[in-house]
């Protein structure tokens, strides 16, 4: 996700971006780049906030939801050993499709913080995703694609759940 500036840590605190007593990161250290309100007058009110809250969110879909343990969880509600191969195929269906999904919304080029890319999709999909940037002040597709990305992750630990039979497409 594109930023606007890069977020400073508060004065006699914790720097903003540390999520449960971890270190802050930067973007050169793998973490996810920051960004604030601060000194961006010409910016729409709420765009910041959105960009940051889509971080954030992505942040926690990727490191804290529990996609092993629901695999866990639902596998034990599919015992019946006749079905297993076709919910095999079934999950690898449903992991290409997300990506696709996934793929498609990384690519939206939609103005952020009076930033104008270049587009690189076709103009006939990207003004529809533009416009549910905009009506989402930034947050709408990342946060589609943090919610798609701990689905991918659940997705994979039910197939290392249920062993890996069936050829990956």
């Amino acid at each position: 996700m594109r930023g606007c500036e890069a977020r400073k840590p508060r004065e006699g605190g914790r720097p903003e971006n540390t999520m449960r007593g971890r270190e802050a990161r930067t973007p050169g250290e793998g973490g996810r780049p920051e960004n604030t309100m601060r000194g961006r007058e010409d910016r729409k009110p709420g765009e910041g906030e959105a960009i940051h809250l889509a971080r954030d969110f992505g942040y926690v879909c990727e490191t804290e939801f529990p996609a092993r343990q629901v695999a866990e969880y639902l596998s034990r509600q599919h015992t019946d050993p006749s079905e297993s191969y076709r919910r095999k195929e079934l999950i690898h269906a449903t992991k290409q499709i997300t990506k696709e999904l996934m793929d498609l919304l990384n690519q939206d080029r939609s103005p952020l913080c009076n930033t104008r890319p270049q587009h690189i999709l076709d103009p006939s999909i990207q003004r529809h995703l533009t416009h549910f940037s905009l009506i989402s002040h930034g947050f709408g597709s990342p946060a589609i694609v943090a919610a798609l990305t701990a689905i991918q992750n659940f997705l994979t630990e039910s197939l290392k759940t249920l062993g890996q039979d069936v050829p990956v497409w």
